[in-house]
């Protein structure tokens, strides 16, 4: 009986109390209580595992949880040293690595270290002030809303969302021009290994 589960275990149990209550001869109340006492204990014993079971996937996974935190820590650590080492390498490739024609580069037997123009952005500090010649509507509605205010009936749910064209704000401020809300963001050389 000991691939019992802990709800054969409880029934087997409720069964011997059950007939208990109905009343056992005599000559057998012995044999009942010791088979009554077993019964019981087999349910403690898989009461009791089931719950080491559960105290154990607990403590599994309150382990998982602190090791996560402490890989992640660890990829932090390593993320952070990896940026500062590149950067001193796009340092030493810049002031080293100068070549008559194109980018700066560092040869080596295995590979090479360049620098790479990363592209210049449009920031939009404040979308509010951007002209509205670099903004785009999207108006959603229905055909049949459409139909109607088309006749000039309001009254339909129509959405409007705005967006900023960073494109065009982008060529406009390469070439000099003031724009309220937004501003040039020089692309940085990246290093680039071959």
């Amino acid at each position: 009986m000991s691939n019992i589960t802990l709800y054969g275990a409880e029934e087997n149990l409720a069964a011997f109390l059950e007939t208990e209550e109905g009343g056992i001869p005599e000559e057998m109340q012995q044999e009942f209580a010791l088979a009554l006492a077993g019964a019981s204990e087999m349910a403690l014993d898989k009461r009791d595992n089931c719950i080491r079971f559960l105290r154990h996937i607990e403590a599994q996974i309150e382990f998982a949880k602190a090791e996560k935190g402490r890989i992640n820590e660890w990829q932090k650590h390593l993320e952070g040293g990896l940026e500062r080492f590149r950067l001193y390498l796009a340092t030493v490739v810049a002031e080293h690595g100068k070549q008559a024609k194109g980018s700066p580069k560092l040869e080596g037997r295995i590979g090479s270290l360049s620098l790479r123009k990363k592209p210049d952005t449009a920031l939009v500090t404040d979308e509010a002030e951007v002209p509205a010649k670099y903004k785009t509507v999207t108006v959603t509605m229905s055909a049949e809303a459409w139909a109607f205010l088309s006749q000039d009936v309001v009254g339909f749910d129509v959405q409007i969302s705005e967006s900023i064209s960073r494109r065009p704000i982008l060529e406009a401020l390469k070439v000099g021009e003031e724009i309220p809300g937004a501003e040039l963001l020089f692309g940085e050389d990246t290093l680039l290994v071959k």
